[in-house]
C-alpha cells in the first residue's frame, strides 16, 4: 500500500482541530443550577484586633449538611447568577497558641452578575462585592471554583485565604 501524505494532513487537522483548549471553558457549560457540595480552605489568615494591638493567626474551613443552589443564566446578553440555602459553617481558628472550632449556619443567599475568561470566573454581587477566581473542573456534573477572598468583619477580623468551591448538577 502506498503512503499519502494527505491522510497524514487530515488525520492531524482532525485531531487538533477537536481538541479543546486545556486554559478555556464555554459559558455554556457554566449555564444552570448547581448544587453546592463542599467547601474549603486551608490557608487561611486572620488578624483580630485584641485590646488595641492586632494578634494574627491562621484558620481553616470545610462545610456539612449543603443545601445551597447556585444557578447561572445568560439572556439577551444579560449573565446573571442568583444562589439560595443554608450550609453548615466549619472554621477552625488558631490564636495565640489556642484552637476553637466554630460550627454554624451560613447563608448562601445573593445574586448579580458574572463573567467568563478562559478559566477565570468573575462574580459581581449586588451588594458590591467582586470575586475573580479560577475554574478548576468544569463539566457536565461538576464545577470546581477557587478564589482567594479577602473580608473585613466585625466579629471575626480581617480573614483571607484560598477557597475552593465544588457544585454538582
Amino acid at each position: 500500500m502506498k503512503f499519502n501524505p494527505f491522510y497524514l494532513l487530515l488525520f492531524v487537522l482532525l485531531a487538533f482541530s477537536s481538541c479543546k483548549k486545556d486554559d478555556e471553558f464555554s459559558e455554556d457549560d457554566l449555564i444552570g443550577n448547581w448544587k453546592l457540595s463542599g467547601i474549603a480552605c486551608n490557608d487561611g489568615k486572620v488578624t483580630i484586633d485584641f485590646f488595641g494591638s492586632p494578634l494574627t493567626g491562621a484558620f481553616k474551613l470545610s462545610g456539612r449538611d449543603f443545601d445551597a443552589d447556585l444557578t447561572f443564566s445568560k439572556a439577551l446578553g444579560l449573565k446573571s447568577y442568583i444562589s439560595s440555602g443554608t450550609f453548615i459553617n466549619i472554621a477552625t481558628y488558631t490564636l495565640g497558641g489556642t484552637e476553637e472550632i466554630v460550627e454554624e449556619e451560613t447563608t448562601f443567599d445573593d445574586s448579580g452578575s458574572w463573567s467568563l475568561s478562559g478559566k477565570t470566573l468573575t462574580i459581581s454581587s449586588l451588594f458590591a462585592t467582586s470575586y475573580t477566581g479560577e475554574i478548576i473542573k468544569l463539566d457536565d456534573n461538576n464545577l470546581e471554583y477557587k478564589a482567594t477572598i479577602e473580608e473585613n468583619d466585625p466579629e471575626y477580623g480581617k480573614t483571607t485565604g484560598t477557597f475552593v468551591f465544588t457544585f454538582k448538577k
